[in-house]
């Protein structure tokens, strides 16, 4: 939610393309999920008959793992040289602080196991390297750069930079969704639907 409340603050071409990235980054985690097909710790517990709420989804790799490494390693590289007053030297340690006590917050409550955290990390840190690259041309050059194709293809640059407070309707509409699937898979797992429909 604090990334929407970014975007709807920016609404310019650089907030878009990694709005776009950390949503691929998440269908990608999701894909991986279903191949690797590995249970979370929580579900053995919650199978003991201890009174755990596990997520309805698999538990390799780390969701919130991954988003933390990409959203973590892109606004690290791209971090101005202060924000909110606090030099860059600060923000960047508060962040990794954030994730460590987030992810360690996981594995302690047995929602993930360590290499799950582990896989989800590298998997986060590895897509931001690759989508920055492809925001600034790293990898091309001038030549291809998704900055300049997400300006040109919403017109920015005649809207002085950003985009029309209407435009942020399909980001809303992307969040909703994933939030709703994760309800609805924890509902039907719940209720033992799931598992006649597979």
């Amino acid at each position: 939610s604090l990334f929407f409340i970014v975007l709807s603050y920016e609404r310019n071409a650089f907030m878009l393309t990694f709005f776009i990235g950390s949503i691929l980054n998440g269908i990608l985690t999701k894909v991986m999920k279903k191949l690797i097909n590995q249970e979370r710790p929580s579900t053995e517990l919650e199978s003991s008959g201890d009174d755990v709420d596990a997520p309805g989804d698999k538990g390799m790799p780390s969701s919130h793992a991954t988003s933390l490494g990409f959203i973590g390693t892109v606004t690290a590289l791209n971090l101005p040289d202060t924000l909110l007053f606090l030099p860059r030297e600060v923000v960047i340690p508060l962040m990794v602080a954030y994730s460590a006590i987030s992810l360690l917050y996981r594995v302690g409550t047995k929602l993930h196991t360590p290499p799950q955290i582990y896989v989800g990390l590298i998997l986060g840190v590895s897509n931001a390297v690759l989508w920055n690259g492809l925001m600034f041309g790293s990898f091309y050059g001038d030549h291809f750069r998704l900055l300049d194709i997400v300006s040109d293809w919403f017109h920015l640059e005649q809207s002085g930079g950003v985009f029309p407070m209407p435009y942020l309707i399909l980001p809303a509409l992307v969040g909703f969704a994933f939030l709703l699937e994760r309800k609805i898979s924890k509902f039907l797992r719940k209720n033992g639907i799931k598992e006649r429909l597979e």
